[in-house]
This record gives C-alpha cells, structure tokens and sequence, in this order.
C-alpha cells in the first residue's frame, strides 16, 4: 500500500495558495461593508480609503446594489517588497431580500467611508390592512 497516492492525494492548487500568501489574494472583498435596515431603508457603509467621491459609483437594479469605483495607485516608481494596497478597479455587488428604491439613494464619501441610504421600493414597505367586518 502506498503512502501517498498521486489520483486522490494531489491538490493542484496548493502551490498556488501557498505562493499566494503575503500577496493580498487571501484578503477579503473590497470593499468591507456593514449593511443594517432600519424602517423603511436599508443603510450601507463601505470602507474606501484613498477613493475620491468622484471615482465612486452606486447604481441600483431591482434587489441589488453595486458599488464601484476606482483605486489610484502609487505614484512610486521604485521597486516595492511588499504591496499589500492593490489598486484598480473594484465592483462589489449587495444582493438585498426585497426591490430597493433607486429614486431615493442617499450617499457621502467622508474620511474615506462611504454611508449610503437606499429606501426600499413602495411595493416592498409594510402596509396596515383594515379588516371589514361581514
């Protein structure tokens, strides 16, 4: 019996992950959000250091919200020996339990977060019925 069998043993990724350490890829998404519902909305912040206000996008589609933007870069031109900030492009998308509302998105970028209100869509809101009697 073999120690080690090559068919079932053998992940082909390990190299992978292993050099992947030290190198952001095992980082969370970007951006880190906290999502909370109050009333009739639906509150979002995002951390976006070193985003301007200008770079960030919010679109809203039905039940979802997106969030993008871009990261600027270094201006350094040497040689790094650790890069743990990466920079470009980023889109992060917040799938929501009901329609959201997107005539009535609130949103500032200050300090690097972003809070953004978005109200959920009328059909979505709690109604009181009134109950006839027969």
């Amino acid at each position: 019996m073999a120690l080690w069998n090559w068919t079932t043993d053998w992940d082909p990724w390990s190299a992978l992950r292993l050099a992947a350490r030290g190198t952001g890829w095992e980082r969370q998404a970007f951006p880190a959000i906290n999502v909370y519902e109050s009333g009739e909305a639906f509150g979002v912040e995002a951390e976006v250091p070193g985003v301007a206000p200008e770079d960030l996008d919010l679109t809203v589609e039905g039940n979802v919200l997106t969030i993008s933007g871009v990261r600027k870069g270094d201006e350094f031109k040497g040689t790094f020996h650790r890069r743990e900030r990466p920079a470009g492009r980023f889109s992060r998308s917040l799938s929501f339990n009901v329609p959201l509302d997107g005539g009535h998105v609130e949103a500032q970028c200050t300090d690097g977060v972003l809070v953004a209100r978005i109200a959920k869509a009328p059909e979505a809101k709690a109604r009181k019925i009134a109950v006839k009697s027969a």
